[in-house]
């Protein structure tokens, strides 16, 4: 016989069925009043192969209060156990987290260059000198054909890939201008390499090569307003920082031909923010840098 129970009688009996959304919130707002970075953490690595443990304990948590329904227990159990976990782990302060922009405070200038190294640079080895050695072509030789139609087909690619880059810069400007990344699909954007505009960074030799002289200046224009001595990533990721923005830099300087003396200004800066990380016993650089330490 298969029992049915009404509204009115589980309200009488006082028997409830447990809410799901309403045990999600509950845990949500706990989370969230301890420990909100550990929250955003939370949200952006739930399905990382490498925190499998937080994903297991957050869905457990939730299935407990769904049956037990304690609420409060089984929430500070498991805030306290995140805390347990940060302290006998080291490995998660290298987790990647951003604040919000709403969220990130205004901040003094850092002189970097008046930083003192730990290990500072004894010995330096000097360039070699001589003649370089000869080093064979490895590239195919084509076969000869008519100028005429060589120059033609040039110019069919080279246009071509002008309209393509025009057409993906102007939906940087529209939808992501001064983030790192824009999202074509979504028409978003996101910053993943310390937000300081690494697409725009990265263009400014390509905007010179196809004679955007135009936007090039906007562009130039623009690097002037950000402070490559600060970024509200915990760590940097040396070597994107390095070819992205520093390549990008210098790259734009010589092609310029020293035109735009702020190129080597805010190359210099960041070069100096960035030999931070190769402050180290070996002069190796950290990889993941937590330039905050």
């Amino acid at each position: 016989m298969q029992l049915q129970i009404t509204a009115a009688e589980e309200a009488q009996s006082g028997v409830s069925k447990p809410s799901p959304l309403l045990s999600f919130a509950f845990l949500s707002s706990l989370l969230l009043f301890s420990s909100s970075p550990l929250l955003l953490f939370l949200f952006s690595f739930l399905s990382s192969s490498s925190y499998v443990w937080f994903t297991f304990a957050y869905l457990a948590s939730i299935a407990i209060v769904m049956l037990t329904k304690r609420f409060t227990s089984v929430g500070i159990v498991f805030c306290l156990s995140i805390f347990i976990y940060c302290i006998f782990f080291p490995s998660l302060s290298q987790i990647q987290l951003k604040l919000p922009l709403s969220a990130s405070k205004p901040h003094e200038p850092i002189n970097w260059k008046a930083r003192k190294q730990n290990y500072p640079v004894s010995s330096v080895i000097p360039l070699p000198t001589g003649s370089p050695k000869k080093i064979p072509l490895i590239q195919h030789q084509f076969p000869s054909e008519p100028a005429a139609a060589r120059a033609q087909e040039i110019a069919q690619r080279r246009d071509a890939v002008k309209h393509s880059f025009e057409r993906a810069w102007k939906g940087y400007k529209k939808h992501a201008w001064l983030k790192d990344e824009l999202l074509p699909v979504s028409g978003g954007s996101r910053d993943t390499f310390g937000g300081w505009a690494a697409t725009l960074v990265d263009s400014l030799d390509t905007l010179l090569i196809m004679n955007l002289t135009a936007e090039f200046e906007h562009a130039v224009m623009a690097v002037a307003r950000i402070d490559f001595g600060y970024t509200d990533d915990v760590e940097i990721n040396v070597f994107e920082t390095t070819i992205r923005y520093m390549g990008g830099l210098l790259a734009a300087y010589d092609l310029s031909v020293g035109k735009d003396a702020v190129l080597l200004t805010k190359a210099t800066e960041l070069g100096e923010f960035l030999l931070a990380a190769f402050d180290t016993r070996v002069r190796m650089p950290v990889t993941r840098w937590p330039w905050r330490g």
